[in-house]
C-alpha cells in the first residue's frame, strides 16, 4: 500500500514539473472548432427555412476570433480589442469577397489563420510556405553590393570595344571560308 502511495505521489509531482507552454496546431483546430460552432449559425434559404449549411455571421466573428487568440495565448486579454480593430476588416474582405456578411465554416479555420498572421506560430517555421527559399538553419543572404554607375564616356569606350570584337570576329570567319565554299546567307540549290 505504501508503495502505491509513493507512486501516485510522483506522479503528482512530475505533473506539476511538467507545464505546457502553447499549443500544438491540432490544439489550436480543436479550440477553434468549440468556439465557432458556438459562434456560427445555421444558413437560411429564400424563404426563411435553415438549409444545415452552417456559417460564420460578420457581426459574431470577431467576438469569436478574440476569445480563440486569447484562448490559444496568442494575446492577453487586454490586447485581443485593439489587434482585432487593427486586423478584422482587412482580413474578413479577403474571405467575404461578395460583402455577404458571412462566410462559410468549411473557411472559418483558414479565416483564423490568416486574422493571426504573424501571431501564428506556424509563420516562418521552417518547412511552412512563408519559408520557402530559404533553409531553416542558414544566415540571411548578404546584400547585393550596389553597380557602380558608368559615365557616358565609359559607356560609349564599352559599345566601340564590343562592335570591334564583333568586326574581327566577321573578320576572322571570313578568312577561314574557302574562296569556293558559297556564302553562309547565300541560298543552296536543291537536287
Amino acid at each position: 500500500r505504501f508503495s502505491n502511495l509513493l507512486v501516485v505521489a510522483a506522479l503528482f509531482a512530475t505533473t506539476e514539473a511538467i507545464k505546457i507552454k502553447d499549443f500544438n496546431g491540432a490544439d489550436e483546430d480543436e479550440i477553434m472548432d468549440k468556439v465557432f460552432s458556438k459562434y456560427s449559425s445555421e444558413a437560411k434559404d429564400h424563404n426563411g427555412v435553415g438549409n444545415g449549411q452552417m456559417i460564420l455571421m460578420k457581426k459574431t466573428a470577431p467576438k469569436a476570433a478574440g476569445v480563440i487568440l486569447e484562448a490559444t495565448h496568442k494575446l492577453k486579454g487586454k490586447q485581443v480589442p485593439g489587434y482585432i480593430k487593427a486586423n478584422f476588416e482587412k482580413t474578413w474582405e479577403r474571405f467575404d469577397i461578395n460583402s455577404d456578411g458571412f462566410i462559410k465554416a468549411d473557411e472559418t479555420h483558414t479565416f483564423m489563420r490568416s486574422l493571426m498572421g504573424k501571431l501564428n506560430k506556424f509563420a516562418l517555421a521552417p518547412g511552412s510556405l512563408s519559408d520557402v527559399g530559404g533553409a531553416p538553419d542558414s544566415k540571411p543572404a548578404p546584400a547585393e553590393k550596389p553597380v557602380p554607375k558608368q559615365s557616358a564616356a565609359q559607356k560609349k569606350k564599352k559599345v566601340a570595344k564590343k562592335v570591334e570584337e564583333q568586326a574581327e570576329e566577321t573578320t576572322e570567319a571570313a578568312e577561314e571560308q574557302p574562296a569556293d565554299a558559297p556564302a553562309a546567307d547565300s541560298e543552296q540549290p536543291q537536287e
